[in-house]
């Protein structure tokens, strides 16, 4: 009888032993899962977020908050718009680089004076940067180049097509707008290509 119950309670030990084998493994496995970071739809751990970079002078050079003078039907006599020498860079640095038509512009008030809200619907899936998922509003501050030429034909505004660059920097996002014709996309798609054949 005592005999039958040792080898009864050696089982049972052994049961546990192998059990204890088998589902150390899973148990790790789980632990470790629930440790991990969450996972985006990507299958791979969501990157911390990045702080927008700081508006420097350099910055401001590229993304002025200008709007060409060729949208207006101002002629300009400087260089032709697809052979703008700061277009690659503005390439490089651009979120977004999309066509798009002026809808509304809005006349605001800041602390630094009068701005205005141009609304842009993008008419082309953009050349740069992810889709937009609807509508482009760009602030025209008081001290933008653009301002004045908005004040002066704000209803003539609307339905101007132009290629907008944009970027978020810490202060809000700023803008480049360009005409948007054949040449000018080429030469975004060339800047594009060969920047990403340098890395």
């Amino acid at each position: 009888m005592k005999e039958s119950r040792l080898v009864a309670r050696l089982r049972r030990e052994t049961r546990k032993i192998q059990v204890r084998r088998a589902c150390g493994p899973l148990l790790l496995a789980g632990v470790l899962a629930l440790a991990a970071p969450p996972l985006g739809c990507g299958g791979r751990a969501s990157a911390p977020a990045v702080a927008p970079p700081a508006y420097t002078a350099e910055e401001a050079t590229l993304f002025n908050d200008l709007f060409r003078p060729e949208l207006f039907g101002i002629e300009s006599f400087g260089e032709p718009p697809e052979h703008d020498r700061l277009l690659s860079d503005r390439v490089a640095r651009a979120e977004w680089v999309v066509a798009a038509r002026v809808v509304t512009v809005t006349r605001e008030a800041e602390s630094a004076g009068a701005a205005y809200s141009v609304v842009l619907e993008p008419i082309a899936a953009p050349l740069v940067g992810p889709p937009s998922g609807g509508r482009l509003a760009l602030t025209v501050r008081a001290g933008s180049p653009a301002h004045a030429w908005i004040d002066a034909s704000r209803d003539a505004c609307i339905g101007i097509r132009a290629l907008v660059f944009v970027r978020t920097y810490a202060d809000g996002s700023h803008f480049y707008a360009t005409v948007d014709s054949p040449a000018v996309r080429d030469a975004v798609i060339r800047a594009r290509i060969e920047r990403s054949g340098r890395r």
